[in-house]
């Protein structure tokens, strides 16, 4: 019998009570988890009465936040945080069709066409066969046509496949292979349903089978006449390739260097060398990579779409000059510019996504031996800020992926010294080697040189920011001294 722990004792009383006066049923993925063993934060309900007057009557009882999903449909999500902070989400939406039955039946999935009326908890309603389907480990389609009149379900069959572990029925990936088009599809859902799959403990299976049904292309078709056609490499094999392994050994490293990994898992000499040198930045990394960028989208989810993509930007010619030249630049952050419009990501992703390339091509170029290394971190965030944590972990993931045999020690040792020198700099030292204490301002200096202002200003206080980090100047005293003889004969 299903139970309803996981709702709040008022939800659960609210529920019962509307239920005696319009039906209400559980559906979908809740059910499925429970059956499955699985923890489910999302709980679906389906209404024959106002499901929207419903959505907001749990609000108000809760104290939560209501947002109308579909006014026209008769759609409201409720947004609850419990006690201990976790977030839930309760979906109300109106009955489609006359009955419960010829609602399920019209669901993408048999595993997810399954309903329970709130007074009858012990009463499984299973119209398209979906129980059978969970025991045989099966997506299958509810209707022949259910791909055809929602084309985003042939993305959701991929990624609902590799989170159980099922199998994907023959008809099913014959539906899926005939999606010939998603530009009927809004933008919005298709990433939302891509980020769903980013969000996956290891998303690497489902690009695989993205990349062999031939839905990549789909996902990034252009919808903007403006835009340039040729943004991803996508029908490249090696390189295509080259991305999948990339995205897995990111997804090792990040499994090792989680809060709660097994510090004795490392196998291979490669990880248990990275484990053993950067372990003790789990828990910030962690904590890091569990931030938010923007609603609902996590930094994790972002460093994998980043690594996966990365590798299918089409390549610099050859002999091209390093990332400071500004027509690699403006090429890098073009090629962002349209994946966040293809993605609708929002404007801080796609900043963040344009440092994060700037921060790896940063590091793929060999730094000289003798600089600082304090100011070559400081000099690093400063271009990438907090994208550079992230840069760091795709380049050890890129040094693993580009080749079949384990990285030669040396190189490989080397690579993890250059990733311990930032994370230490943006974990254990930000106040010094990320963002030092301001010694002076535009003021200072203009006093100090009786100039006016302008950019000079600017790059005069970067020159005593680098003077702190490397250790010259601690007070504003010296830091007054230092540009009045370093600058003092310019002014003027």
């Amino acid at each position: 019998m299903f139970k309803l722990e996981a709702l709040p004792l008022e939800l659960e009383t609210l529920l019962a009570q509307q239920d005696r006066i319009d039906p209400i049923w559980i559906v979908g993925g809740a059910i499925r988890d429970h059956l499955l063993r699985r923890h489910s934060h999302d709980v679906d309900f389906t209404t024959s009465g106002d499901a929207i007057a419903l959505a907001r009557r749990v609000a108000d009882q809760l104290g939560a936040d209501v947002y109308i999903l579909d006014g026209e449909r008769g759609a409201g999500r409720v947004l609850h945080r419990t006690p201990d902070g976790r977030r839930q989400t309760f979906d109300f939406a109106q009955l489609r069709g006359d009955t419960i039955e010829a609602d399920l039946r019209d669901r993408d999935f048999t595993v997810n066409a399954l309903g329970l009326r709130i007074s009858a908890l012990e009463m499984m309603i299973d119209p398209c066969g979906g129980l059978q389907h969970l025991r045989d480990g099966i997506i299958e389609l509810c209707a022949a046509d259910a791909i055809d009149r929602d084309p985003v379900r042939a993305l959701r069959a991929i990624r609902l496949a590799t989170d159980l572990g099922f199998r994907i029925s023959h008809s099913t990936t014959s539906a899926i292979r005939a999606t010939a088009s998603l530009s009927q599809i809004s933008a919005e859902r298709i990433r939302d349903e891509f980020f769903n799959t980013l969000a996956l403990m290891d998303p690497t299976p489902a690009f695989q089978l993205l990349a062999h049904l031939k839905l990549l292309p789909l996902i990034f078709q252009h919808r903007d006449p403006d835009l340039e056609p040729d943004a991803l490499s996508l029908e490249d094999r090696e390189t295509m390739e080259l991305a999948l392994r990339g995205l897995r050994h990111l997804v090792s490293i990040l499994r090792l260097l989680a809060p709660e990994a097994d510090l004795e898992s490392a196998a291979q000499a490669a990880l248990g060398l990275l484990t053993w040198t950067l372990g003790r930045f789990r828990l910030p990394l962690g904590g890091y990579f569990q931030e938010e960028l923007s609603f609902n989208h996590k930094r994790r989810e972002l460093i994998l779409m980043a690594t996966f993509l990365y590798p299918l930007f089409p390549s610099e010619p050859a002999g091209s000059t390093p990332p400071t030249d500004e027509t690699l630049r403006r090429g890098s952050r073009q090629k962002c510019e349209q994946i966040g419009a293809q993605l609708r990501l929002s404007r801080d992703e796609i900043e963040w996504f344009d440092r994060w390339i700037e921060a790896l091509k940063f590091l793929e170029h060999p730094s000289d031996p003798a600089a600082n290394i304090d100011l070559l971190s400081y000099r690093y965030y400063r271009q990438a800020r907090d994208a550079g944590v992230a840069s760091v972990l795709s380049m050890l993931a890129y040094e693993l992926a580009q080749q079949i045999e384990p990285p030669a020690p040396e190189r490989w040792t080397a690579r993890i010294e250059i990733a311990r020198t930032h994370l230490d700099a943006w974990f254990d030292k930000h106040d010094v080697l990320v963002d030092p204490q301001s010694l002076i301002d535009g003021h200072d200096v203009m006093e100090s040189l009786g100039s006016k202002p302008g950019p000079e200003i600017g790059r005069i206080i970067e020159h005593v920011r680098e003077g702190q980090v490397v250790g010259g100047l601690a007070t504003r005293k010296q830091a007054i001294a230092f540009i009045k003889k370093e600058f003092g004969s310019r002014s003027g």
